[in-house]
């Protein structure tokens, strides 16, 4: 049973063991523990929290893969971001119809299967993001997206409610917790594993 899982800290291999006996999508939210300078510019946008979003897509040859939308979206192996360089947060519902986790899976695929220059990076998108506050939030390129955006646009086939538009990482962390259904399946804090 799912609920078992809720707000553990586990280790790497029993996030690995954990999504391979439960492998369906779900929301991930990553924080590098020594971050780059674009990573220290998105902590201070949003204040200290999370600065990376993407969707937990399954296992692939026995490797568990996100899509994540670095320069460009793809599928990346899950362990980039374990080995004690990042914090890890696993959000999901255990309501999620299976119907719906197919229709996500089947988004995530045709988005990964677009052309190259369809799947690069919305910078403008993260500078309309810091520029929010002054009312220049609408800056981006509308069919290109950076990492909690695409997230949120799987995120709104399994979360009817989901209505955020262009959020960052803070704001579906935020919105999650705020969700009665969403649970956290695991965190990893790699100095307390």
């Amino acid at each position: 049973m799912l609920d078992e899982y809720n707000n553990t800290i586990v280790d790497d291999d029993t996030l690995v063991k954990m999504l391979r006996e439960h492998p369906y999508p779900k929301l991930i939210l990553t924080d590098p523990l020594h971050p780059d300078a674009f990573g220290h510019l998105i902590h201070i946008h949003q204040r200290g929290s999370y600065t990376h979003a993407m969707m937990f897509y399954g296992f692939v040859n026995g490797i568990p893969y996100c899509v994540s939308q670095g320069t460009t979206l793809k599928l990346e192996p899950l362990i980039k971001w374990l080995g004690g360089t990042h914090m890890i947060k696993v959000w999901y519902n255990p309501l999620w119809y299976h119907s719906d986790l197919k229709k996500a899976r089947r988004r995530m695929d045709k988005d990964i299967a677009r052309p190259w220059y369809l799947r690069l990076y919305d910078a403008p998108g993260i500078i309309g993001q810091g520029l929010n506050g002054i009312g220049l939030g609408f800056i981006n390129i509308p069919f290109l997206w950076y990492c909690s955006e695409h997230a949120g646009r799987i995120l709104r086939i399994l979360e009817r409610k989901f209505k955020l538009r262009r959020p960052d990482p803070r704001d579906m962390n935020v919105w999650c917790n705020r969700s009665k259904h969403m649970k956290v399946f695991a965190r990893v804090i790699p100095s307390q594993t």
